[in-house]
């Protein structure tokens, strides 16, 4: 009984605190029209979708916001290094769209009835979101190290700390189940 007041009441504390962001920067988007906060922003609004949509069960709507949650990380990271001068690529924004696609192919597979298997309907999507996340994170600490010191370094390790969680945190479910399927 412990566990699931532990669990439910840190589920409202990330829907708060994910709401809380999306407020905190939308009005630093509106202030300084910093691209970057509208589109981490808009990401931790698709965090407060699929938080809620994980408390009422819905696995697509859950899935598909946390995908778009990993883009839009990636993407103001990216729009952030624009932003600074310091491009890596001049099409180098498409990488933000893989999370959408890998979670868009796994869920036709998964409608279609080629896999119902949690791993993949679940699992790899939040994998591979977690993925744009750490390289995102990578990205910030490893090249915006000169123009923001100590904030990117903290930034770049928090989303890379966050992402490895959403990669491998599922992976951990995954064989749980797995192993009780065994018995």
């Amino acid at each position: 009984m412990g566990t699931s007041v532990f669990l439910t009441t840190t589920q409202f504390w990330m829907i708060f605190m994910s709401l809380f962001g999306f407020f905190l920067l939308t009005y630093v988007y509106i202030k300084y029209k910093r691209d970057p906060a509208l589109w981490w922003g808009l990401a931790l609004l698709l965090l407060f979708v699929s938080l809620a949509s994980e408390t009422i069960n819905l696995v697509d709507v859950q899935v598909l916001s946390r995908a778009l949650f990993g883009m839009l990380v990636l993407y103001g990271t990216i729009g952030l290094l624009e932003e600074e001068k310091i491009v890596l690529s001049k099409h180098f924004r498409i990488l933000s769209l893989v999370p959408l696609i890998v979670t868009g192919y796994v869920e036709l597979g998964r409608v279609f009835g080629y896999s119902q298997d949690w791993f993949v309907s679940v699992g790899v999507p939040y994998a591979i979101s977690g993925f744009a996340i750490v390289l995102s994170g990578f990205f910030i600490f490893s090249l915006l190290r000169e123009e923001y010191d100590q904030k990117a370094r903290f930034l770049g390790y928090f989303f890379c700390f966050m992402g490895f969680i959403k990669c491998f945190i599922h992976l951990r479910e995954w064989l749980l189940n797995f192993s009780r399927s065994l018995l």
